[in-house]
């Protein structure tokens, strides 16, 4: 070793080794040895740490100490980064905010109330009942996906407490085994699409039934001109003649497999006049003679 003072102050030692570092302690492998640009610390012959004047290295760091503290950094340059990958890793963009980097862009933040921003670097701006975790940040397409086993359920749960039905209060859950998709509030199934699009619900049926939907629907005045009270799922009604209407479906039916119910006056009698089609629904009314009469309040329902 040699000590020279001639103007400045340094010390020259040989490099060694981690085994037998040029400077060491009394059990002669533990110290501080030079490879190069980097400076090696050891401890009992093993590398501890290694330092360079582009990164450092530390194994099995354990420091009686509560906290490091390091530059707030930016996405671009990260505080804390992996050797070799230093535009991604972890920064802190302002007081009591984490931010995470990948390839110099910020794509996770959580915010001083602790809320989670992925896309976005202000989860607070939206509104304060679903901001919490907030997915996007305004433009393009953003989605997240539950993915499950072909077997198994994909469960979205909604808890007000953690006991008994408490738990699972609301809930919307997909069964990959019988593909389908249904929604319970109050711990108790209340709808639900089946794997060929039948909607079921309980809506004082007392348990979850299919549920047939109104497809057409239309009130007229069928007495000289038609005029229409108000219509549905018909895209015109026209006049056949005397007591006799067609009703145009919007969209043709699948089949004929439909009900239809109607309703007239006091004085007449609603029916079906032809053999039922995808297209349209003809009808007639009858007086009490039996003859086709004009009526000012008709009424027509399809229901499939």
């Amino acid at each position: 070793m040699v000590v020279r003072v001639n103007g400045s102050t340094g010390i020259v030692t040989v490099s060694g080794t981690s085994g037998a570092p040029s400077l060491r302690g009394p059990d002669g492998n533990s110290g501080i040895s030079f490879d190069g640009d980097q400076v090696i610390i050891s401890s009992s012959g093993l590398v501890a740490a290694t330092f360079s004047d582009s990164a450092a290295t530390i194994n099995n760091l354990s420091v009686d100490t509560t906290t490091f503290e390091f530059s707030p950094g930016s996405s671009g340059t990260p505080t804390i980064a992996a050797s070799g990958d230093l535009n991604t890793g972890i920064y802190f963009p302002a007081a009591d905010t984490i931010g995470f980097a990948e390839g110099g862009n910020e794509v996770v933040r959580i915010d001083s109330s602790g809320r989670v921003g992925i896309g976005t670097t202000s989860p607070g701006s939206l509104d304060a009942f679903g901001d919490d975790l907030v997915i996007g940040g305004g433009s393009g397409h953003r989605g997240a996906t539950i993915y499950s086993g072909t077997g198994s359920q994909g469960v979205i749960y909604f808890a007000d407490g953690t006991t008994g039905g408490d738990v699972a209060r609301g809930k919307v859950f997909y069964s990959h085994s019988d593909n389908y998709l249904a929604f319970d509030t109050d711990a108790t199934e209340r709808m639900r699409i089946d794997s060929s699009g039948n909607l079921r619900f309980n809506s004082g049926y007392g348990s979850v039934a299919t549920a047939y939907g109104v497809r057409a629907w239309a009130r007229i005045n069928g007495t000289g001109t038609i005029s229409e009270y108000g219509k549905g799922g018909f895209s015109s009604i026209t006049d056949q003649g005397t007591g006799v209407y067609r009703f145009n479906f919007t969209n043709a039916m699948p089949d004929t497999n439909y009900a239809v119910a109607g309703s007239t006056d006091t004085n007449t009698v609603f029916q079906v006049s032809t053999t039922f089609n995808t297209a349209y629904i003809d009808t007639s009314i009858q007086n009490q003679s039996g003859s086709t009469a004009d009526s000012d309040d008709v009424s027509v329902v399809v229901v499939r």
